[in-house]
Formats: C-alpha cells, structure tokens, sequence
C-alpha cells in the first residue's frame, strides 16, 4: 500500500565472482604492479588506501574494483563499512576479505548502498556473520537477506536527498 515491496538482496545485487583469468585477479606472489588499495570507511565512504607493489602484499590475490561497485569489508561490514566505488577509485584493489557487490540493471548503488547501512541490515549481517567472532560476511549468509525496494518515484526521492546530504564525490555522483 505505501509503495514499498520486500526483495532479497541476491535479487537486486549481484556478488562480483572473480574468474582466475580474469584482468582484474592480480596474483601477487610475483607482481610488480603498482596498485592502490581501496579502503572503506565505518562511515560509508570509500577512499583510496595504500599503494604497494602487488608482490608486497600479504594475500596471494587482490581483486579490481570498477565503479558503481559496492565494497563490503567482510569482517567490518556491521560497523558499516559498505562503500560505493567512485569514478576516481575505478580500479583500486580489494583484499578476499572483501564483498563486492555489483548492482543489477536498473538498481541504483546508491540505494543499496543506504540499505546495506541500515540499522537493521546491519543487524542482520551481524546475526549471519561467520567465524570465531561471529563477524565474517559471506554472500551465501547476505543474500537472501529482506529488504524494502520502494517504488520507482520513492526511489527517485531517496536519491535526491542522499545527494543533498551527501557530497557527491563520496557517492560518486
């Protein structure tokens, strides 16, 4: 009646699935790239981290990120730490750590994005997280978690007042 339906997160995202062929899995055992880190904020933002040469780092692979991506620490994802990659962070590099989340077509990653910071998504990766903390975000636990998807004018709503309230450049828009 008030213009919202309930989806499953899986139907309005899709987790980037990293092929190991692909351009953007860096192995980095003998790399001599120069690539930068993308770091995600308990605020939300993304911003660029770290640059290392590949070889330095701790993880045999380090995955691209493009924009309208959405990177999710894996271990910090209820304190927040979802964040939208920008234009200007086209092609940083996440650890495994991370959940990347690519939106499907004609799904604003803006609107994910203040879904995925709710108090209550949070609450919910919190409930599903795994490990000996119980803190660990994996897709098989998030995807199937519920959330309200409004109609098309009420989305269009929403993302005006982000981008009043937000700078546009933490957005990416």
């Amino acid at each position: 009646k008030k213009g919202v339906v309930i989806k499953k997160l899986g139907d309005l995202v899709d987790s980037v699935e990293y092929a190991e062929n692909s351009k953007d899995v860096i192995s980095t055992k003998d790399s001599d790239d120069d690539v930068t880190y993308l770091r995600v904020r308990y605020d939300g933002y993304a911003e660029k981290g770290d640059e290392i040469v590949a070889s330095e780092s701790e993880y045999p692979r380090l995955y691209r990120v493009h924009k309208d991506d959405i990177a999710i620490s894996g271990m910090a994802a209820f304190y927040g730490s979802s964040g939208i990659v920008t234009e200007k962070l086209d092609g940083c590099v996440v650890s495994p750590e991370y959940l990347v989340l690519r939106p499907k077509e004609g799904t604003d990653p803006r609107l994910i994005w203040m879904l995925l910071r709710s108090p209550e998504v949070r609450a919910d990766m919190l409930l599903l997280g795994t490990g000996i903390a119980r803190t660990r975000v994996k897709w098989e636990n998030v995807k199937d978690i519920q959330v309200p998807f409004p109609e098309k004018k009420l989305r269009d709503k929403i993302i005006r007042t982000i981008l009043v309230h937000i700078p546009t450049a933490e957005v990416g828009y």
